[in-house]
């Protein structure tokens, strides 16, 4: 009986350090790359500001665990959709608002465009800079990971997670007058537009990660050759000839 007794006991040890034993998956890297299929345009006189992507998404969590010296420890051992959601505001985000805004200045110049300045906010754009520029564009986007988790529970082994993750939302490019901060031209793009399958499974919160840096790594391309396709210099050009005509009529 007693040997019966040891050998259980072994054997709930040996459970208990299954998931030690069992190496981690490999942290998949989140590269954001686009390669511009536009020949070079002719040149025009055409000035852009550039405004930083900005992100509009209402975050679905509060990241007041982060400023705790125990807010990491706890995050970790929090639900998958939980941790992704909070790595995709705190990280990922800034990521894609720096990569948007770089390509997008590539597109604005293969499109024969002259992108004057750069700027982090409508805000930092002085009246000298408006006079001096036929454009301003401002990109925004609000799309993100929907996240439905199952998590189960076992008194020995731990919590495991699994479930599938949706990305949706959109991206929209405003072009601006840059005097009147009229919007000219709306561009709105949906990410359930690109002809690819954005909904994924992942089998661990580990795999949740991976598998949204993957759709993100799929998606970003594809998403900006429909930002490449629906800017139109001819369009801008005509826009721009026609606030001038008003300005000259209501003079």
């Amino acid at each position: 009986m007693d040997r019966l007794k040891f050998a259980n006991r072994l054997l709930t040890i040996a459970i208990a350090l299954l998931p030690l034993s069992c190496a981690a998956p490999q942290q998949h890297m989140l590269s954001l790359s686009f390669n511009s299929s536009s020949a070079n345009s002719s040149k025009t006189e055409i000035k852009v500001a550039l405004v930083r992507a900005k992100y509009s998404g209402v975050a679905a969590l509060q990241q007041q665990m982060a400023q705790s010296p125990f807010g990491s420890l706890i995050e970790g051992n929090m639900p998958a959709d939980y941790q992704i959601k909070s790595k995709y505001n705190k990280d990922y985000v800034l990521t894609l608002q720096n990569s948007i805004s770089t390509d997008l200045e590539k597109v604005i110049s293969a499109k024969g465009m002259k992108v004057h300045r750069s700027f982090d906010s409508m805000d930092e754009i002085s009246y000298s800079d408006k006079k001096n520029m036929d454009l301003i564009v401002q990109p925004e986007f609000d799309f993100g990971p929907i996240v439905t988790n199952k998590r189960s529970c076992h008194p020995v082994v731990g919590c495991s997670d699994s479930g599938t993750i949706l990305f949706a939302g959109k991206l929209k490019l405003n072009f601006i007058e840059p005097l009147s901060k009229e919007i000219i031209i709306t561009k709105t793009l949906d990410i359930t537009s690109l002809g690819y399958n954005n909904s994924v499974r992942y089998e661990s919160a580990e795999g949740a990660d991976n598998q949204l840096i993957d759709l993100l790594n799929n998606i970003y391309p594809r998403l900006l050759a429909k930002v490449e396709i629906a800017i139109d210099t001819e369009e801008v050009k005509q826009s721009l000839r026609d606030i001038q005509h008003l300005k000259e009529k209501n003079k």
